[in-house]
């Protein structure tokens, strides 16, 4: 674990302020499993009110299809991956539909979705593999018109977060990494 020292805040802070911010939109809801029960996304919606978030059950394309056709309709949906290695069973929604219709409908559809992809923690308890690993550059050469975003900073995650909607595509995939989340972040 590479902690920083002497910011103010620390990752799951600024995930947190931004989640809180972003709910405060119209039409936002965060999707997934843990969003209204458990951990609630290990504790980054604890602020959300529970209106704005719908418990899915344990199917990732569906949580991202139901993502593309509530975008469609004019919400700010976001999809919450609670392992990246789940993010695999989505593949076709994010690489095929999310990432690709603009450019399928010549510019005429946008999609302002969030997809959190979360790296599990490598400790206290050994996860193993299929929680653990990471397929960020994979998934960035996957993605032609949707930025994967792995911020370090706590000004790149607000960046991030309001890039949604003025992308290529309308999305942005933001990868966040558990075990950062207590780590202090540095201003840029």
């Amino acid at each position: 674990m590479d902690c920083r020292t002497g910011a103010k805040m620390t990752q799951i802070e600024v995930i947190k302020q931004e989640c809180e911010k972003y709910a405060k939109l119209p039409g936002a809801l965060f999707i997934g499993y843990n969003t209204v029960f458990g951990s609630r996304m290990y504790g980054t919606l604890d602020g959300v009110s529970v209106d704005r978030c719908l418990e899915a059950p344990v199917a990732e394309n569906l949580m991202a299809g139901m993502a593309i056709g509530m975008a469609l309709q004019g919400m700010r949906p976001v999809v919450c991956f609670e392992r990246h290695d789940f993010v695999l069973l989505a593949l076709d929604a994010l690489v095929n539909h999310i990432d690709k219709l603009g450019w399928i409908s010549g510019d005429q559809f946008k999609l302002p979705i969030v997809i959190r992809m979360i790296t599990g923690a490598s400790g206290p308890l050994k996860a193993g593999p299929m929680h653990t690993q990471k397929h960020v550059a994979s998934i960035r050469m996957m993605m032609k018109y949707t930025p994967v975003i792995a911020p370090a900073y706590a000004g790149e995650f607000e960046q991030a977060w309001d890039m949604v909607g003025k992308t290529k595509s309308g999305a942005v995939v933001i990868v966040e990494h558990k075990d950062l989340y207590n780590c202090p972040l540095l201003p840029r």
